[in-house]
This record gives structure tokens, sequence and C-alpha cells, in this order.
């Protein structure tokens, strides 16, 4: 189920996407999730399936961002999970 998919063209999906979830690695952990919104309700799963961790962010507050919480979440609990900090970038 969560096997990369192959394209015809012999090519990996690009988006990383299998059967509703997307397939990421994050430093060399194996990070498989899935989120969805609907009427001013945002939710996330992030599963990091080699180290036994799930985290879930429910919210109902439309301007949430539920998969940014869950890294950060994920962060707290194993610091090789925190997300790179950004790169201001220049005017």
């Amino acid at each position: 189920m969560w096997t990369p998919v192959k394209l015809k063209n012999g090519q990996l999906n690009p988006d990383h996407y299998v059967f509703g979830w997307f397939i990421e690695d994050v430093r060399g952990h194996r990070l498989i999730e899935h989120s969805g919104s609907w009427q001013g309700f945002n939710t996330n799963i992030s599963r990091y399936v080699d180290d036994g961790l799930t985290v879930v962010i429910l919210s109902n507050l439309a301007g949430a961002e539920p998969v940014d919480l869950c890294h950060h979440v994920a962060g707290s609990y194993m610091p090789e999970l925190a997300p790179l900090a950004e790169k201001a970038s220049k005017p």
C-alpha cells in the first residue's frame, strides 16, 4: 500500500502519492502522511513508520496549518525530525 507507483514510462510517481498517502523521506526517516480539509476543518496525520511515531492534528480553524504543526510536534519528540529552518530570501 505504501510502495511508490511506477508510471508507464518506468519512472516513479514524482508526487510521491500512493493510494491516498504521500510518501517522503526526512533525513533518512520514512514519513507517510495525509491531510484533508472541508468547510473550515483541517486535518493531518504524519506517520514516521520506522520510528514508531504518529502525530495527528485535527483543527476547526480554516487558517490552521496542520501539516506544519505535525512536523514541528514530531521534531519536538525527535529533534532529527524537526523541519529545517527556511532561508530568508533576499529582496
